[in-house]
């Protein structure tokens, strides 16, 4: 028997892993027959949103959804109007008459390129590129539509982009479909940036603000000019600012102050004071922790964390912070917003919000008690305000958190949102003269808390009440009157994948089916796409589909013979294995005396378990992992436990376990258990005593060795590692790939980036014969690594260029060597010898891919590079008879795509094509009947 024959012997057509199997190669050896490709089936998975925008046009409202990499359009009764292309869609701008024109235009973005969309119809007006090589691409909410004065009409549209020293101007004065690029505006500073539109100089015509690393720019906007700029350093050296950068009069004296509160990588709050004349200069800056080199601080801010909490006409600061003075509790503060002095504390509780007020009322201030880093989903919640010339207590409940949003960025206040959930704010309305704030359980029921703001006081009356009809709730997306009745209606979505308007005596006006919510902010290094990804295992003859919905619940599909289609087996809540910032979220099987078993982590609060759980939906065994917390029901980007790997040596069955501590990027832990007996076998916070960064993989490890000597292979975020399974001792030294990426550091955020990351090993064999592995799903470059850990070849790409999505590796064109196939985020698709990085030919797809998978996909004897697209695309790309690339087929499937399997679920002997489509479906494509 062949050593092919012998593959698709072994492989029955299944795909039991993320890539197939330990090797992450991606590549199905038995071989199918789809040469005219077909949607077979579709069958619904669900899905949720987090955001939802709603605006009036002609004296009606309609509701706009993010999701699937589209914009979908409903009217105020819930009736479908229309939908944009798939194109990536992760956030909207806004929606605006962006060109004087009197028509609504929806400014959009998918973190690569914005685009302008006609409000009425949905129809595309322009793209505009802003990724590699020309920078990072951009975060949605460092991007300001604004109305800048001295331009000629219509509105501007400043982009800070990200891995960059530029900020681009944008005006729509031409028109929406030709906006005309005014200024490059440059910083020596390559820093991700945000931005602002204040006078700061009081002539009545706004400059643009930039914040950096401990710095702000100020820019005349129409001309393009640096008018000023402050630098200062907080705990010893300069900062990043990343997180709430808001404009305001913080004095009293008229003159409008900087404030920053930075959560990301560096922990510090910040005022920047303005002389009335543009001269800016630091005024005082609390430093609170710094990741590196050690992650042992948290901030915790809100978007009103700016307010007069006393009313006595001068600003506070509230915010949260964990471990500050290093006793291991949370701490709530209000400072005074000038001189920074402290003037309230409340030891042991974090911030959940604050309620501006209103005209008759202060701020309310929503805490929770919490012991723990990282807070509960739910807790013991406190609203606090100033009544009586003093701080009190107006209500308490156990077992509550209030819903919270993502608020939209104003000219003057904007934060850095990489992260889910939306926590920034808490949602509330004011309806028949009374407030209503928006409270949830953990089982996902809604509670309206309502009060009279008349009457606010120690004594005042809360009135709660059940939303009986909301259940199973994942977020509150918009609050609007759109059936015109005088009384706000709540849009929900829920875990079930759709969203319900509401009224507010709890009635449902409509209920919407949605698709997959994208992660925001993924753009900082990666594309949002749709994560899910299927497996397909056997038992007993019977093929099971097991695969994530995007939430918290795990769902298996068992295929049905009789009625030729999958039916819906079992389901039960848990993670599966989740790439970095979500770039990926699969199952893993394994084999438990004999029978296949999925691992998976627990959901929930407290600490992290892995769990064997069988095709039934019944847990088998657990492992607990005290140092991680569990994987919270709202998915992150991190937090909790994110890859795993059973294997299988002489004497034992070992488990690989890592994850993250926190939320932070330096906070990673790795611990290996035998499987038998639970015992902790060895755990490993740190790659070594040299350097303090954190050890474990950030995309999927590789398994290597063999049965007496197993190893276990990864990136711990840029430094290669190839440890003892047994052991956890070091194979050889660890290093950094840096080095390999020779860029030349001064273009750092122009072109290139020596820093190169978050990849995985591929083992392979060279055309030589000797062995070693391919870097795939990498920031900054790729190459090829021998077995003694030199370096046979590499290749640098311009910041993200890869994206998220493993290459191809396999054998194209019957050569008898190894190609790669990578998909570049300028829609190029490129094909390398894997022996020596040579570029063997390029394909311009004008389409980006979540993944790339390998088979002999048509059944023409040749293996064949299969893509599924953020575009919405099946795309099948080979080798034709002179070598040159070729595009076989694409099928489009009207949804952005997550990454696909080739697996041969329905048993009839060739292999099917599964994929996530972003409307929220699983699709089977074959051959068409």
């Amino acid at each position: 028997m062949s050593d092919v024959q012998e593959r698709e012997e072994k492989s029955r057509g299944l795909w039991p892993d993320l890539r197939f199997d330990d090797g992450l190669r991606g590549n199905q050896p038995m071989p199918s027959n789809i040469q005219h490709p077909a949607i077979a089936w579709r069958h619904r998975i669900g899905g949720s949103v987090f955001d939802a925008h709603i605006f009036s046009w002609q004296n009606q409202h309609f509701l706009l959804l993010i999701y699937g990499g589209c914009i979908v359009c409903h009217d105020s009764n819930g009736k479908f109007v229309w939908k944009t292309e798939p194109c990536g869609i992760e956030a909207i701008i806004g929606v605006e008459d962006v060109d004087d024109d009197q028509n609504i235009e929806i400014v959009a973005s998918n973190g690569r390129s914005f685009f302008v969309f006609e409000a009425s119809s949905g129809k595309k007006l322009c793209e505009e590129y802003l990724g590699p090589p020309f920078a990072g691409g951009f975060i949605y909410t460092n991007a300001l539509l604004h109305q800048f004065q001295g331009f000629s009409g219509g509105m501007q549209l400043a982009v800070g982009l990200l891995s960059s020293k530029e900020v681009v101007i944008y005006d729509f004065s031409p028109g929406a479909s030709q906006p005309e690029r005014r200024h490059i505006l440059w910083m020596d500073d390559f820093f991700h940036p945000s931005i602002l539109a204040v006078d700061i100089d009081n002539d009545g015509v706004e400059e643009l603000l930039v914040t950096k690393l401990s710095s702000v720019f100020a820019f005349d906007p129409v001309t393009g000019l640096l008018k000023g700029e402050t630098t200062w350093t907080s705990g010893g050296d300069r900062k990043r600012n990343y997180g709430l950068f808001e404009a305001r009069d913080l004095s009293g004296n008229g003159n409008i102050d900087m404030l920053l509160l930075s959560y990301v990588v560096s922990r510090h709050v910040a005022v920047v004071e303005n002389d009335g004349i543009g001269r800016l200069q630091n005024r005082w800056d609390r430093f609170i922790g710094h990741i590196y080199p050690h992650d042992e601080t948290e901030l915790r801010y809100c978007w009103n964390s700016c307010a007069d909490i006393d009313n006595d006409g001068r600003l506070e600061i509230i915010f949260s912070a964990w471990n500050e003075g290093h006793d291991g509790t949370w701490q709530t503060e209000i400072v005074d917003a000038w001189s920074g002095e402290v003037r309230a504390k409340f030891p042991g509780t974090y911030l959940r919000g604050i309620f501006p007020g209103t005209s008759s009322t202060p701020p309310i201030i929503f805490l929770s008690d919490e012991q723990k880093r990282l807070p509960g989903t739910v807790g013991r919640l406190k609203l606090i305000s100033w009544i009586d010339s003093q701080l009190n207590t107006l209500w308490e409940g156990e077992g509550y958190a209030p819903l919270s949003r993502f608020p939209r960025r104003t000219p003057t206040k904007t934060t850095f949102r990489i992260e889910h959930p939306p926590d920034e704010e808490l949602w509330y309305t004011e309806a028949n003269g009374k407030v209503t704030f928006f409270l949830t359980d953990l089982q996902g029921q809604v509670r309206l808390l309502t009060f009279s703001p008349d009457s606010l006081g120690k004594g005042t009356s809360f009135d709660l009440t059940l939303l009986s009809e909301i259940q199973n709730i994942a977020a509150l997306v918009a609050i609007e009157d759109v059936d015109h009745d005088g009384q706000p209606e709540f849009f929900f979505s829920d875990w079930n994948g759709s969203v319900k308007g509401v009224r507010l005596d709890g009635s449902v006006l409509f209920s919407i089916e949605t698709g997959s919510r994208y992660r925001y902010g993924a753009s900082l290094y990666f594309y949002a796409k749709p994560f899910s990804q299927p497996i397909v295992v056997e038992r007993n003859g019977e093929r099971f589909c097991a695969l994530p919905d995007g939430g918290k619940e795990i769902q298996i599909y068992r295929w049905n013979n009789r009625a030729n289609q999958p039916v819906l087996h079992s389901t039960f809540i848990g993670r599966g294995r989740v790439g970095p910032e979500e770039g990926h979220h699969s199952l893993a099987s394994t084999l438990w005396e004999g029978e296949p078993m999925l691992l998976t982590s627990y959901v929930g609060e407290g600490e992290s378990i892995l769990r064997l759980v069988d095709l039934d939906g019944k847990e088998r065994n657990r492992w607990e992992v005290s140092e991680l917390p569990a994987n919270p029901p709202l998915p992150r980007g991190r937090t909790g436990i994110h890859e795993y790997r059973m294997v299988e040596t002489q004497n034992d069955l070992l488990l690989f376990i890592s994850g993250f501590r926190t939320g932070s990027m330096n906070s990673e832990k790795t611990f290996v258990l035998n499987a038998k007996s639970g015992e902790m076998i060895w755990d490993r916070t740190n790659i070594n005593e040299e350097t303090e960064a954190a050890f474990a993989p950030w995309n999927a490890s590789t398994v290597g060795g063999h049965l007496e000597n197993p190893s276990i292979l990864f990136l711990a975020k840029d430094t290669f590692c190839e440890v003892d399974l047994r052991t956890g001792k070091l194979i050889r030294p660890p290093w950094q790939l840096r080095p390999w990426n020779t860029a030349d550091l001064q273009r750092r955020g122009m072109s290139m980036d020596d820093f190169a990351a978050y990849g995985s090993p591929v083992p392979v064999q060279f055309s030589d014969g000797n062995e070693g592995w391919i870097l795939l799903c990498n920031y900054g470059g790729t190459g090829a690594i021998s077995s003694d850990h030199t370096i046979r070849w590499w290749r640098s790409f311009p910041l993200p260029s890869l994206t998220t999505s493993f290459g191809g590796v396999a054998d194209v064109d019957n050569d008898s060597e190894l190609e790669l196939g990578l998909s570049l985020a300028d829609g190029d698709f490129i094909c390398l010898n894997a022996s020596t990085g040579h570029e063997k030919w390029r394909l311009h797809l004008d389409s980006v891919a979540a993944d790339v998978v390998t088979c002999d996909i048509d059944g023409d004897g040749r293996t064949e590079f299969i893509l599924s697209t953020r575009e919405g695309e099946v795309i099948v790309v080979g080798s034709a008879r002179n070598g040159a690339g070729l595009i076989k087929w694409r099928l489009h499937l009207g949804f952005s795509l997550g990454p696909p399997i080739i697996a041969d679920f329905d048993g009839d002997g060739l292999p099917e094509i599964l994929v996530v489509s972003g409307d929220g479906y699983l699709c089977s494509i074959t051959e068409r009947k």
